[in-house]
């Protein structure tokens, strides 16, 4: 596909981003991290693909959930930090690896920092 293909479809970057996220959820983790403070649509569009494979996880976690007798644990809960870990694997390839303004801006990192 060209880059001209691109400018005819999308109305502009940001447009292409919001599309990204919403049809290729492996992008999303790593696309908000990048875009989290300037682009308002792609961090709603992140949001939304990152939580909509959340919930599609909260089922079996209910079923295991209950067959385990958990306690102090939603399905909902358990399917958003399950995500949270999965972006912050590519967050963190290794530690130090994280540049001061990145580990400042990513609302993953940030979230894990105050947790782990």
């Amino acid at each position: 596909m060209t880059k001209g293909a691109f400018c005819h479809h999308f109305a502009s970057k940001e447009a292409l981003g919001v599309a990204l996220a919403e049809w290729f959820s492996c992008v999303a983790g790593t696309m908000v991290q990048e875009a989290f403070g300037s682009s308002e649509p792609i961090r709603a569009a992140c949001n939304s693909s990152i939580l909509d494979n959340a919930a599609a996880l909260e089922d079996d976690l209910a079923a295991a959930i209950d067959q385990s007798g958990a306690r102090g644990v939603t399905a909902a809960s358990l399917a958003r930090h399950i995500q949270a870990v999965i972006r912050a694997h590519s967050c963190w390839p290794r530690p130090g690896a994280l540049s001061p303004r990145h580990a400042s801006t990513c609302y993953i990192c940030a979230a894990i920092s105050r947790c782990c």
